[in-house]
């Protein structure tokens, strides 16, 4: 009987931190950084087709399919220097409500990523090298490896550009 009760006594003492963790209240994210992870659910949004804000592999795929034909003004399979500046442009007068003052360096940072997608430095995005860049951004972002992507996930993409 003895036993007994030191193991409940003991499980109580292990669970009791547990449980008062899961009751409290996690302070919340200073304003900046909530309209930052707000903005990327508003993106993520049209993509997610079954509404469980959660990007499955196929929504994915279907987010950089839509983002490619989108870039491929001309639809010849490639994005030309002249379609990546119209992107450019339509990206800053689409988003200037929505990121405000952050526009320009929003603007940089998708530079950067055509730059980089650019595998061969030609100029002309196909196809193949859009896949390959923004598919494996996604897959970065994808922390626990099961090929979909959580609110949180998607709000955590930190890649990094290389230099050139």
């Amino acid at each position: 009987m003895l036993r007994i009760l030191l193991f409940v006594v003991v499980g109580l003492a292990v669970l009791a931190p547990a449980v008062s963790k899961a009751g409290e209240e996690r302070k919340p994210l200073p304003e900046s950084l909530q309209k930052k992870y707000d903005r990327r659910a508003v993106f993520m949004a049209p993509y997610d087709l079954n509404e469980d804000k959660i990007l499955q592999t196929s929504e994915i795929n279907a987010l950089i399919a839509a983002k490619f034909t989108q870039a491929d003004g001309d639809g010849d399979g490639k994005i030309s220097e002249e379609e990546q500046q119209a992107l450019l442009g339509s990206f800053a007068e689409d988003n200037e409500e929505l990121y405000g003052a952050a526009t320009k360096k929003n603007v940089k940072k998708l530079t950067n990523r055509l730059h980089n997608a650019d595998d061969n430095e030609d100029g002309v995005i196909t196809k193949k090298e859009y896949y390959n860049y923004f598919g494996g951004r996604y897959r970065v972002m994808d922390k626990n490896g099961d090929g979909n992507l959580t609110v949180k996930e998607f709000r955590t993409d930190t890649e990094r550009r290389k230099k050139r």
